[in-house]
């Protein structure tokens, strides 16, 4: 493959923070990808992560879907989101990238800043949705598109809002067809997950729903384990339930000894990207 077809980079008027956007390939004019916000994220971060939505969005289209294959892209901001002006940083930049957002990027929730945040965001600059670049190829046209997003976003799935879970719920799926593949039993198979966000915690959600015991978690602040069955041999551990400061949907959905985010499962510890 040749080189991203555009690449942004974008300094912060106010505090001189960098943003980055690269689309790696167009698809009917159209990419699609996250946009993240973590201190020290670089242009070569995104460019990577933005070849790697190229291939993720080409293995998982199947000829008849009704979902829309697109090109691939990602963003990035170099901000720690947990400033009190992150928000800020982040208005500005998607102002500054508006046009591609409306055109030919659809965008996402990912690392460091949620979906919610994103639309809230998008909506004072005046863009309808963050997939907004790709509702004129909805059979239907874009009104049918929005309308259609609209719905998604007031559903739920186990008294949880739809959008919270549903990432989380793929990676579940892909974490339990690799056992399968494997010929590894789900029930008792252990998982260790990385990171603590919608993503993460609704993969912990699904992931024990299924008989898999979540073991360990890390996120940003840290590492944990959970406290190991009476029995089985090491340490005590301590419950994660008294470690993870995450949303109660997450925490209420394991068991008191495990709780977590971004998957494998198998017993071995190697964390999956999100």
């Amino acid at each position: 493959m040749t080189g991203p077809y555009l690449e942004v980079t974008w300094t912060d008027p106010v505090t001189g923070r960098h943003g980055y956007l690269v689309i790696d390939t167009l698809l009917r004019g159209v990419s699609g990808g996250g946009l993240r916000m973590r201190p020290g994220v670089t242009l070569d971060e995104v460019r990577d992560l933005a070849r790697i939505m190229t291939h993720k969005c080409a293995v998982t289209y199947t000829e008849g879907d009704l979902a829309i294959p697109f090109g691939g892209a990602k963003g990035g901001i170099d901000a720690d989101p947990r400033d009190p002006g992150a928000r800020d940083v982040l208005k500005r930049f998607l102002t500054a990238v508006r046009p591609l957002i409306e055109r030919c990027v659809a965008v996402g929730e990912d690392l460091g800043l949620s979906q919610r945040l994103l639309d809230s965001v998008l909506g004072e600059i005046g863009v309808p949705s963050s997939g907004e670049a790709a509702m004129p190829l909805v059979p239907g046209g874009a009104e049918t598109g929005r309308r259609r997003l609209a719905e998604a976003g007031a559903a739920t799935a186990g008294g949880l809002s739809l959008p919270e879970v549903v990432g989380g719920y793929g990676v579940a799926q892909v974490a339990l067809e690799a056992l399968r593949l494997r010929g590894l039993p789900v029930p008792g198979a252990r998982a260790v997950l990385q990171g603590f966000g919608s993503i993460g915690g609704s993969a912990a959600r699904y992931l024990a729903a299924a008989g898999v015991r979540v073991v360990g978690v890390a996120d940003v602040d840290g590492h944990h384990r959970a406290a190991r069955p009476r029995g089985e041999r090491g340490g005590p551990g301590r419950p994660l339930r008294r470690y993870v400061r995450a949303p109660s949907y997450a925490v209420s959905a394991v068991s008191a000894g495990s709780s977590a985010s971004a998957a494998t499962a198998s017993g071995r510890k190697k964390p999956m990207a999100r």
